[in-house]
């Protein structure tokens, strides 16, 4: 993959975005042939630490309001004051409430329907949020771009691969694709770790003129990082597209751009903490530990369980890697930047073997 990377980056040079968008896909189509489609599968979730999902969920807060997404549908007071409800109970991660309000309702009215299941999301009841989608279908309720984006968000946390296909397939078809519905797509696709899907929606926006912000060129570099095949080269090339686009990249932009890193060659590592410096963007204690975790190719969580066990995982890497690390977490306790509690075992195993 490094090689093919350099050739397709290479590749690249002098030619237009959508061309380049086109190579990348083509590169990823040629290791991703034999690729199995995921079936939806509610309980099978890749196992992750507390702190990577932190990071995630930073990178991919729900920006967009249910007004913002909804159709002025005409609907009666009691559907506006349920909506506005659903909403607020929503808002507060109020499950019980949401479920008390939504259960009973018979009605029709999309913005209900959309508000539920952005409760569902926001409360982390997915498969709920899946539930309300099935219902809201079966009763042949309008769907529309609020309809599309949350459902989106919803089967992409369940990562039914399949079905988020499809949801974004018929929302191109009827014509019900905006940024709110595009992002959605892209979020689906990181949670899944589906780097062409992230790269084809953002082909696609740029093909239709549609504005790529911040958190959906983030988003895309986290599927790259969340790939069960973790393609550095793309995730980087998606970096200089952002920087190309006079978009600033912030911390979260950063952490996903590591975590894509965990089969990179230490030199491309290192290039991070360049670009780091280069945008002006300091390290925060989710970079420091997802840095460390690339750097030592994201080591299962027997390896890094006792401070024995460390120390020993250490001593699988060279002196250049395990001198990257200590500079790293010299430079973030310089800047007084907290240290997690993974990153102060790998600290003191670091002392360890560096002292041998």
């Amino acid at each position: 993959l490094s090689h093919l990377g350099s050739s397709v980056l290479t590749s690249m040079a002098g030619k237009s975005s959508c061309v380049a968008y086109r190579v990348v896909l083509l590169a990823l189509l040629a290791w991703s042939c034999s690729r199995n489609d995921r079936p939806c599968a509610f309980s099978q979730r890749r196992p992750q630490r507390p702190l990577v999902l932190m990071g995630d969920k930073m990178g991919r807060a729900f920006h967009a309001k249910a007004s913002e997404l909804s159709k002025d549908y005409k609907m009666t007071a009691k559907d506006k004051s349920l909506t506005s409800r659903l909403a607020d109970a929503g808002k507060t991660a109020d499950w019980s409430t949401v479920k008390q309000l939504y259960e009973p309702y018979a009605g029709r009215a999309p913005p209900v329907y959309t508000a539920a299941m952005m409760a569902a999301y926001r409360c982390g009841r997915y498969e709920e949020g899946a539930a309300m989608y099935e219902r809201m279908t079966n009763y042949n309720v309008t769907r529309d771009e609020a309809t599309y984006t949350v459902s989106l968000k919803i089967f992409g946390k369940l990562s039914c691969q399949n079905t988020t296909e499809k949801l974004w397939a018929e929302a191109k078809d009827a014509n019900m694709v905006n940024r709110f519905v595009c992002a959605a797509r892209i979020d689906a696709a990181a949670e899944q770790g589906d780097i062409e899907g992230a790269v084809g929606v953002l082909d696609f926006m740029r093909t239709n003129n549609l504005e790529i912000d911040k958190g959906q060129w983030g988003s895309a570099i986290n599927a790259c990082r969340r790939s069960v095949k973790p393609s550095y080269f793309v995730a980087l090339f998606l970096f200089q597209e952002m920087i190309a686009s006079n978009i600033k990249p912030n911390i979260v932009v950063f952490n996903n751009l590591a975590g894509a890193h965990r089969t990179a060659p230490l030199d491309r590592i290192q290039h991070i903490r360049l670009l780091m410096s280069e945008e002006g963007v300091k390290p925060d204690r989710v970079f420091v530990e997802v840095y460390l975790m690339s750097l030592f190719r994201n080591p299962p969580e027997e390896k890094l369980s006792s401070l024995h066990n460390m120390v020993l995982t250490m001593e699988e890497f060279s002196s250049s890697h395990l001198i990257e690390a200590a500079d790293v977490i010299s430079e973030a306790k310089a800047h007084g930047t907290p240290l997690t509690r993974m990153v102060r075992g790998i600290d003191r195993a670091l002392q360890q073997v560096l002292d041998m």
